[in-house]
């Protein structure tokens, strides 16, 4: 095809060339392409393109991935007919024993349906109430998780010794609710004060206790040692709490008196203590 603003004739110039354009033909360009739901990539539309196809979030697409502008009979066309994009779909969601979900009366589901379900009276829904359609691949659909179970769960009621509920006081208890304790005056909480009712029957964390804050841990008393006056320090000895003394009486002749020197031996607490005590009497 001549290319815009071409002139069909050409020129032998003075230093013996052609005046021809490089681009005095240019390729025929094929019909613009349009995918609902989707994108075409391609540089331009001309004799020799490739288009490429691809699908939006939640689509997939039907039919050929690309396309090429090519020659047919006096034009060009593309080789291949243009695809499609199409919803993801998922299959129904599965029911549930003693619940439903709003979603029965829907005949289809697609890519970023969802539906939620619920139980019937006197029964808990154990898991996630609301699943969605999604995809892994693209291609496929699947829901985002199983459906929840609808279970009868009723737990004991709480109790905590020195201990009362900040809220929920009940009668009964079923699944997820929740209770918080404190401790009463003197007491103070170990472990948490928020326990929930799980699916097991059981309040998870297990309950609290109060403990006494007044209780304290004993000392063990120490006793003390007393060198006595002038005396030294022996660290060998009997055992502990035993008292063994041995005295010597010396008795010397001074002024017309006795003057007794009394040598002692002592133990207190494992340790031995030597000690002079001395005095004078009369006799």
């Amino acid at each position: 095809m001549l290319g815009s603003g071409k002139s069909p004739y050409v020129t032998c110039l003075a230093n013996s060339t052609w005046s021809v354009d490089p681009e005095f033909c240019v390729g025929r360009p094929c019909k613009p392409l349009e995918l609902q739901n989707g994108r075409v990539d391609l540089t331009d539309l001309l004799f020799g393109a490739t288009a490429n196809f691809s699908c939006n979030e939640g689509y997939r697409l039907i039919g050929t991935t690309s396309a090429k502008c090519v020659v047919v009979e006096n034009g060009v066309d593309w080789d291949k007919e243009l695809p499609h994009c199409e919803a993801i779909p998922c299959h129904p969601p599965p029911p549930i024993t003693n619940g439903s979900h709003n979603g029965q009366s829907e005949q289809q589901f697609f890519y970023g349906s969802a539906v939620t379900y619920k139980c019937d009276r006197g029964f808990s829904l154990i898991g996630e109430a609301t699943i969605h359609c999604t995809t892994k691949d693209n291609v496929d659909g699947e829901w985002s998780g199983p459906a929840p179970e609808c279970k009868v769960v009723k737990c004991p009621e709480p109790e905590v010794k020195n201990g009362k509920k900040q809220s929920g006081f009940g009668p009964d208890y079923s699944y997820g609710n929740t209770v918080i304790f404190e401790c009463d005056s003197g007491y103070t909480l170990k472990g948490s004060s928020l326990v929930k009712c799980e699916a097991n029957n059981s309040w998870v964390p297990s309950l609290p206790t109060c403990l006494s804050i007044t209780h304290t841990t004993p000392t063990t008393p120490t006793t003390p040692t007393t060198s006595p006056p002038g005396g030294t320090e022996d660290t060998s000895g009997p055992n502990t709490g035993t008292m063994i003394a041995i005295g010597v009486v010396i008795g010397l002749l001074v002024a017309g008196g006795i003057v007794a020197i009394v040598t002692y031996k002592a133990c207190f607490g494992g340790k031995g203590k030597d000690a002079y005590h001395s005095g004078s009497a009369d006799y």
